[in-house]
């Protein structure tokens, strides 16, 4: 099944632990979902359905995996010129290229940054976030890989954090 081989490969590439989400849905819909680690041998109990989304832990429960989450075209646009280079992009039609995936050593603090109660970029290192081959909660469009070459790049936390800081300012000056 393709969410499994999906769990399955995230494993082997070193993401971290893949957690099952339900079908068109962003958030476990269970209690204690933070504290699973799914492992090689589990993946074909945990992910048996082929309809369920799939999901990465972040931070700490997954070595520091962090995403960097553009919720905003102009946070997009700006991403290939100030984002930290990176080898593992995804999104989806209506947003492409909006997750932007480092390995932060250390661990960057977790940061929204809104405007007008609006989140338009964060640096998310709690939780989990849905990845390929999941479909958009809201729009069940496909979420894809853009990019997704060789390594997941690790990177200085501190520069990370600044570099979304300053990313974020940018997104303000735009808008």
């Amino acid at each position: 099944n393709v969410v499994g081989q999906a769990a399955t490969d995230y494993l082997r590439a070193g993401f971290g632990s893949p957690i099952k989400i339900d079908p068109r849905s962003k958030k476990p819909n269970r209690k204690g979902w933070e504290k699973e680690r799914i492992t090689l041998a589990d993946v074909p109990t945990v992910f048996a359905a082929d309809d369920s989304n799939i999901g990465l832990l972040l931070g700490e429960a997954s070595r520091g995996l962090t995403d960097l989450d553009l919720d905003c075209a102009e946070a997009v646009a700006l991403a290939s010129a100030l984002a930290l280079p990176t080898t593992c992009i995804s999104g989806h039609a209506s947003n492409p290229s909006s997750h932007r995936w480092y390995r932060g050593n250390p661990i960057p603090a977790h940061k929204k940054y809104t405007f007008n109660g609006e989140t338009y970029l964060e640096v998310r290192t709690v939780g989990q976030t849905v990845v390929p081959p999941s479909k958009h909660a809201e729009t069940e469009e496909q979420i894809i890989w853009y990019r997704r070459d060789g390594e997941l790049p690790t990177v200085d936390g501190a520069l990370l954090s600044q570099s979304a800081a300053e990313q974020a300012a940018a997104v303000l000056l735009v808008r």
